[in-house]
């Protein structure tokens, strides 16, 4: 059923920045205190050792709070940091047995999930929905893309060809594209 009226850009924008924020806060309470910890450790669960400066996309957080990150990480003995062979300046971050012991056997399936409500066909068209968003921002400069500051990284997400960046594949959602793809 369509509403009277056609929904303004204010009103996307305005239920997108809601339902972000309400998200995040139910996940980090489901969470407890470790919510950006545990969302790097998914990430690297998920796609595997990864260099740091690719991580540092997919979070786009500053370099300095991913830095304090994975040194909590790291003394906690969930990751580890080795030079990136191929380019002696980075590093890559890999999860450890410690890690893979504390992923939870359902493969982060959320029994309490916000999408829960939706449907198979609903879940797959708000992927794609998601998908055009995320590929419009990362061409736009003002959010990151051509001649923008650092954005999600290349490629779409959600459609063929795979892709970097938050809502990705299966999983926890923060996935790189490498599974059915790459």
């Amino acid at each position: 059923m369509r509403p009277a009226t056609p929904a303004t850009d204010a009103e996307l924008a305005g239920l997108f920045r809601l339902a972000s924020r309400l998200m995040a806060r139910a996940s980090h309470r489901r969470d407890h205190a470790h919510h950006a910890q545990y969302q790097v450790l998914s990430i690297l669960l998920e796609n595997g050792p990864m260099p740091q400066g690719e991580l540092l996309e997919i979070l786009d957080v500053r370099s300095s709070s991913l830095s304090e990150l994975l040194r909590k990480l790291e003394d906690r003995g969930l990751i580890l940091r080795e030079r990136n062979e191929a380019d002696r300046r980075s590093f890559i971050i890999s999860p450890t047995d410690a890690a893979r012991a504390l992923a939870p056997a359902d493969n982060g399936a959320d029994a309490d999930s916000p999408f829960d409500r939706l449907d198979e066909d609903e879940r797959g068209q708000l992927r794609t929905i998601l998908g055009k968003l995320v590929a419009s921002l990362r061409e736009d400069p003002m959010t990151g893309g051509p001649g923008g500051g650092r954005g999600f990284g290349p490629g779409g997400c959600g459609g063929p060809g795979g892709g970097r960046g938050k809502g990705r594949g299966p999983g926890n959602g923060f996935g790189r594209g490498r599974r059915g793809g790459r």
